[in-house]
């Protein structure tokens, strides 16, 4: 196929949604956090959702080769004035901002157009990501191809990749999406030299990955949704569509029980009645990012029977109710069925409007999810999520029993907190502000921004109401504390960092070749995570391995 000639066709429809992570709210944040997205970022995030446009011959493939999605962007940097300590913000040469590709993907994933398992997967070699003066570009390689009913969308949580400036500064967030373009030199460029995100690398150690926990009615607002209807006309007794992404921002599993997702069927501002007739689920899947492959499974036990669909009595909005124990593994993010469509919709309507369609490249697409559609608890549509407050001082580093093993780096002092919220054994948490040195480790652990969970015992906690929770304090402390007084732990505390991601580089079923300097079987039989950790703490160890036989390993147990 010749490059571009979809594009040029009209053959190809685009969805983009950015998103930016400001530096006390990072969007692949732990949890819940109080708090709104300010107009600067430390990194900014591309999600996307490639589909064949209504006209596109149904048996024909659809090339993306070449295209080009081009953005504008300030590339202004947050500068400081040592004097006025005013900040303002600065355009920098385009060299200065770096690119971490997420990895994208083509489903559905199974059907007869994609037997091939290889194919699924669209990894970064296959994506060219560059800075020019104007702003952010991404081309797609000669291999990206959707068949009858494909559609791509992007790895982790639907990001297809990010950038930052090289040294984490404030950028601005503000971005917009120019028309699409066909761009043949930048196939050659295609980004294998781009880092391919892990999550766990910007959290380190994960101590919550393998707790399940429910979105309703404290966590709702880390899920977030693209979902709204897609007209593809809008003569009396039509049929519409609905399509998009519904997925969440964190590093855990999260059970989506009592979720209601409402779809606004009416533009804001239109003067039209509509009913809706019928409404058939056209199917639904799990999509997981490559990095969760033992997930995929996800896929296909996940369909239009774990959903029901309503409709308001006025026949404005669609509600999407999920069955019970629906849950989204890390990274992982609900989509449609063929086409990306998740439902087709009968409605009747009295409006005068010419035929339109809504799929077109926005020109200004939104900076946050879509407006069109909300996502809310089941009975509680006004009710905010309950925020338990963080109590954090700073200066302080509290007493109490730790419950997690290894380095746990968080992006913020109240990711820090929500990982406490979180984690059903902890009740006070501690965070390392020393930017410089760290928090006592060595020179080849950066401890600065290391998070510690830990529980005491809450007659210790109801005794300190009035007085000062125990602990260190001064201005040498370099440390921030809080302690969720209200909150009741469970009895016994349980590790679940196991790690699997960088910074340990772990292999499961290999034993590397080496001098061995330590056996740290007595004091350290924990898991693999907690192993990587006693490595990174000796300047001398460069290799960890870490038998996980029951019956042990040699002569070791």
């Amino acid at each position: 196929m010749s490059a571009c000639a979809d594009l040029a066709d009209g053959n190809l429809a685009f969805s983009v949604h950015t998103w930016s992570s400001s530096p006390s709210e990072e969007v692949l944040r732990l949890g819940a956090i109080a708090g709104n997205v300010v107009d600067a970022a430390r990194e900014t995030y591309v999600s996307i959702v490639v589909t064949r446009a209504s006209g596109a011959n149904v048996n024909d493939p659809v090339s993306l080769a070449g295209v080009t999605l081009p953005f504008q962007w300030s590339r202004a940097v947050a500068v400081e004035d040592e004097v006025s300590g005013e900040t303002t913000y600065e355009p920098r040469p385009k060299e200065e901002f770096v690119f971490a590709c997420w990895g994208g993907q083509i489903l559905p994933k199974g059907s007869s157009s994609s037997s091939n398992e290889g194919r699924n997967d669209v990894s970064c070699e296959e994506i060219s990501l560059t800075m020019d003066d104007v702003g952010p570009r991404v081309t797609f390689g000669a291999n990206v191809v959707l068949l009858p009913g494909e559609f791509l969308v992007g790895g982790y949580s639907n990001f297809l990749f990010s950038f930052k400036h090289v040294e984490s500064k404030k950028i601005e967030s503000l971005m917009t999406l120019r028309a699409p373009v066909c761009d043949v030199e930048a196939m050659n460029t295609l980004s294998s030299s781009v880092a391919v995100v892990s999550p766990n690398m910007i959290f380190g150690w994960n101590p919550n990955v393998g707790l399940d926990l429910n979105a309703c009615p404290s966590l709702v607002d880390v899920t977030f949704t693209t979902v709204k209807p897609r007209r593809l006309t809008t003569v009396d007794a039509s049929s519409s569509l609905v399509s998009g992404v519904l997925g969440q921002r964190t590093c855990l599993t999260l059970d989506l029980t009592d979720l209601v997702l409402e779809i606004d069927l009416i533009e804001e501002g239109e003067d039209v009645s509509t009913t809706a007739t019928s409404i058939t689920c056209e199917g639904l899947a799990i999509a997981t990012p490559p990095e969760m492959l033992d997930m995929r499974e996800q896929i296909t036990n996940f369909s239009c029977e774990d959903a029901r669909f309503e409709v308001s009595l006025d026949g404005s909005k669609l509600r999407v109710l999920l069955n019970e124990n629906v849950k989204l593994c890390p990274g992982c993010f609900i989509v449609g069925g063929n086409d990306n469509v998740w439902a087709r919709y009968e409605t009747t309507t009295t409006t005068t409007t010419t035929e339109t369609t809504t799929e077109t490249v926005p020109s200004s697409p939104a900076l946050s999810p879509s407006s069109s559609s909300s996502l809310y608890c089941e009975g509680d549509a006004e009710l905010a999520p309950p925020i338990r407050a963080c109590n954090a001082e700073e200066n302080a580093n509290y007493n109490g029993e730790d419950i997690t093993e290894g380095v746990f780096l968080a992006s913020s002092a109240d990711a820090c907190c929500v990982a406490c919220q979180e984690n059903p054994n902890c009740n006070v948490w501690t965070y390392c502000t020393d930017e410089a040195g760290g928090c006592g480790l060595n020179e080849y652990v950066s401890s600065y921004s290391q998070c510690t969970l830990k529980v005491l015992d809450q007659a210790i906690i109801s005794a300190s109401v009035d007085t000062e929770i125990p602990g260190s304090r001064g201005e040498d402390v370099t440390y921030t504390s809080g302690i969720l007084l209200d909150k009741i732990v469970e009895p016994i505390a349980r590790d679940t960092s196991d790690v699997k991601f960088p910074p340990c580089n772990a292999e499961i079923n290999a034993n590397y070749i080496g001098d061995v300097i330590a056996n740290v079987t007595v004091d350290l039989a924990v898991n693999a995570g907690a192993c990587c950790a006693a490595c990174l703490a000796n300047a001398d160890c460069e290799l960890w391995v870490f038998c996980d036989s029951e019956g042990g390993c040699d002569e070791y147990h």
